[in-house]
């Protein structure tokens, strides 16, 4: 549960600072793709949207209308020139899961979580390494079109599939990460190098900086000593880790699939094509509509905007604004914490019913377990979804 000592007045000033300065830095860089990676960045995204609308710059309007959102996030953004429609030399917003709070041991207990978590962040540096080539060629990517069988076929979401499957190609990328020890951001980018990608980073570092941890402190460092990435100091990220009620995404993730995709099995060749493992056996959804989760993140996002107006119009006003929209938000968590309700999301009910086990970590990630059977047609489906694909280009 989220420590509320520290939602106060200070420490909201101090995250739509830093979520104006990033409003600020954006239109100065040259990227044609905004990545998303954890769930953490969105609440420090749409903070950094309420500040654009607010800067009085022909730059940033720009930017801001160039803007266009992924159908998953279109209701979050709903500010002015955010939406869906096609629109010249638009600016994409891309959600992957690269992160995840996961829980192999719950699972298995012969399972090492640790031995996942890079694995999973370099699978979907894959997946991005597949977003920059065409489509034709990117239908030859593996992780790519396991993902895409995944949403479609697995979870029920042909339309998202789509969406991702015509995903305009990246050329310049550009990431908004959240940074406690620097460990994910620093794998990222180390991941991301290996296949010749350069993203400027907007790197948002949690209590200003004294949790990070060597090597991946120095890591950042290098990056941002190259020009490619700006630190941003903040009292407190308020968000990180807390679940889709201060984060606005419910992470789902598939350990019978990672696991079935481990070298340390003899199943692998009969299950996976040579050198394949699907450690990015996960997805993103919005929490249902009415949900305990959908009504708390609304309200963050409510006192998130006020702080943000405050940063550009403080007054009496605004700060008093700004406490009573506080004190609603935590009156909200402290009934969550009594009663809290399991992360929700209506695209998660089909791949339910499906499911042998189903646990949640403390921090709201949803792990969905299939029997061996059911992995094995999720596993022979991928094959020929990615067959048919490279078909349709013959």
């Amino acid at each position: 549960m989220a420590n509320l000592n520290e939602f106060t007045l200070e420490n909201f000033k101090s995250y739509a600072h830093v979520c104006s300065e990033i409003a600020l830095d954006m239109p100065d860089k040259d990227f044609d793709t905004l990545l998303l990676p954890s769930r953490g960045a969105m609440p420090v995204f749409m903070g950094a949207l309420y500040a654009l609308d607010k800067i009085e710059d022909p730059k940033a309007e720009d930017f801001l209308n160039r803007l266009h959102a992924p159908k998953l996030i279109q209701d979050y953004a709903k500010i002015k020139g955010i939406t869906t429609g096609k629109k010249e030399n638009e600016i994409n917003v891309l959600l992957c899961p690269f992160t995840a709070d996961l829980n192999m041991e719950q699972y298995r207990e012969d399972v090492e979580s640790s031995k996942f978590v890079d694995e999973m962040r370099d699978y979907w540096a894959e997946v991005i390494s597949g977003f920059t080539k065409g489509k034709k060629e990117r239908k030859k990517n593996q992780q790519l079109q396991f993902y895409l069988n995944l949403l479609e076929n697995v979870e029920n979401r042909k339309e998202l599939a789509e969406e991702y499957g015509n995903y305009p190609r990246v050329e310049k990328i550009a990431m908004i990460d959240t940074v406690i020890s620097g460990r994910a951001s620093s794998t990222i980018l180390k991941s991301f190098k290996k296949r010749e990608i350069e993203p400027y980073s907007f790197l948002v570092v949690d209590k200003n900086g004294e949790r990070l941890k060597y090597p991946y402190s120095n890591d950042l460092l290098q990056a941002q000593n190259i020009g490619m990435a700006k630190k941003y100091n903040m009292n407190r990220l308020l968000t990180e880790d807390e679940g889709a009620h201060l984060e606005g995404i419910v992470a789902a993730v598939y350990p019978s699939l990672m696991f079935k995709g481990s070298n340390s099995i003899s199943e692998t060749e009969e299950f996976y094509p040579v050198g394949f493992k699907p450690f990015g056996a996960g997805s993103w959804h919005l929490p249902k509509e009415g949900s305990d989760c959908k009504r708390t993140y609304e309200l963050f996002l409510n006192t998130l905007k006020k702080s943000v107006e405050d940063c550009w119009e403080s007054s009496s006003k605004t700060r008093s604004e700004m406490q009573e929209s506080i004190d609603s938000l935590c009156i909200k968590l402290k009934e969550h914490a009594k009663n809290p309700e399991h992360e929700t999301s209506e695209s998660l009910n089909y791949v339910k019913q499906h499911a042998n086990k189903i646990y949640v970590t403390g921090s709201g990630v949803v792990h969905i377990c299939f029997s061996d059977n059911y992995n094995h047609a999720i596993i022979e489906g991928s094959k020929n979804y990615k067959q048919n694909n490279a078909n349709k280009n013959l």
